[in-house]
């Protein structure tokens, strides 16, 4: 049984803060059928923050369990505080400090983080900044980043780049460039060059940086299509390039190339219906795979829906002897009441990693909410 309670407080009178409000958001998990151990019983707080605004809103602040965002921070979650500050015509900046939060059952990476961001905002459709990290874990410097982001629309074309140099080590960490043309309403293209260093993202106490130290560099575009408004296709390629960084082991080795394209079309069958097929290739130095998939999802009445996947793969080189890899899967949910819903779902499977897998599951939710509101004279 899962339980989600979430509490949102807004505009609470106060004499200092403009639009001060309180956001909370928890979850708790029991399984009756379990003795309760740490697998069987399970909580954790998502949101736990007051915000609010001063100095005609100008100064925003955040404190408690929150997520900053921006720049190399990307989407962080912090036990902390933060700030943004509007300066003068387009220009601002921010700042955070605090613990890192990472999702429950997820390895822990730091004990102290810090950062901030300087951006100048020209329009909605046009903004640049340079942010800087700085990550503390077990007492010494775990990671260092320097970056710059850039996002500009140009009518139907979105410019989008970004970057992050690791000052400890002095190298490129991540690199992204894109570019997606808006050509008509059904016709989009995109085209993007990436580049990532996934040893810079992994702390420099952990023994897994020792072993990660290849770069990851990938090019390629999509094309997403609608020629009726019941026909959706999907066409995706990029060519990858693994290699070391220059002056760590293995630099002297050439490196080494992949591949890795998607295909996909669905369509709306009936009313309600909708049946797709995707195929996808990966080629990379460890292994490679073919795949070949077909979904479906069907709204058969208002209140009762069912889903199918079918999932076949084959593997380039072997896995534990075993080249081939089935997965099917099938769902139904039922709506039966204004607060109640019942899913019923099955999945089978054949892979190198199980000889033979059979899961069913079944659910009964009941979905509620409460509402207070503060009316102040």
């Amino acid at each position: 049984m899962i339980e989600r309670v979430g509490l949102d407080a807004r505009k609470i009178g106060n004499p200092l803060f403009q639009d001060l409000s309180l956001h909370v958001s928890a979850w708790g998990r029991v399984t009756p059928a379990q003795a309760p151990t740490r697998l069987g019983t399970a909580a954790d707080l998502d949101l736990a923050f007051l915000s609010g605004q001063l100095f005609d809103r100008r100064l925003s602040l955040k404190l408690g369990r929150h997520v900053v965002f921006g720049g190399v921070a990307r989407a962080r979650q912090i036990d902390g505080a933060s700030f943004g500050l509007r300066i003068v015509q387009g220009f601002g900046m921010s700042a955070y400090g605090g613990l890192p939060v990472f999702p429950r059952f997820a390895v822990g990476r730091g004990d102290a983080v810090v950062g901030g961001r300087l951006y100048y905002r020209a329009s909605i459709d046009a903004e640049i900044g340079a942010s800087v990290l700085q990550l503390w874990d077990g007492g010494a410097t775990a990671q260092q980043l320097a970056g710059m982001d850039l996002r500009l629309v140009i009518r139907s074309l979105t410019l989008g780049a970004s970057g992050a140099w690791s000052l400890i080590d002095s190298r490129l960490a991540e690199a992204d460039v894109a570019a997606t043309w808006q050509a008509v309403d059904s016709l989009q293209a995109s085209i993007g060059v990436r580049r990532t260093a996934p040893d810079l993202f992994l702390s420099r106490t952990s023994i897994l940086s020792v072993f990660a130290s290849e770069t990851r560099d990938g090019l390629g575009g999509s094309l997403s299509w609608q020629p009726a408004p019941n026909l959706s296709l999907l066409g995706e390629y990029h060519c990858l390039r693994f290699g070391a960084q220059s002056g760590s082991e293995g630099a002297d080795l050439p490196s080494e190339g992949g591949n890795e394209a998607l295909v996909r079309a669905s369509v709306l069958a009936l009313q309600g219906l909708t049946v797709g097929v995707q195929g996808r290739w990966l080629d990379t130095p460890s292994n490679g795979y073919v795949e070949g998939r077909i979904f479906s999802q069907w709204r058969i009445l208002a209140r009762l829906s069912t889903a199918l996947d079918l999932d076949a793969f084959r593997f380039r080189d072997p896995i534990n002897g075993h080249r081939n890899s089935y997965v099917a899967s099938l769902s139904a949910t039922w709506t039966f009441a204004p607060s109640w819903m019942a899913t019923v779902s099955g999945l089978a499977s054949v892979t190198p990693y199980f000889e033979t897998r059979f899961e069913g599951v079944a659910k009964l939710v009941y979905r509620f909410s409460t509402r207070t509101r503060e009316v102040l004279p």
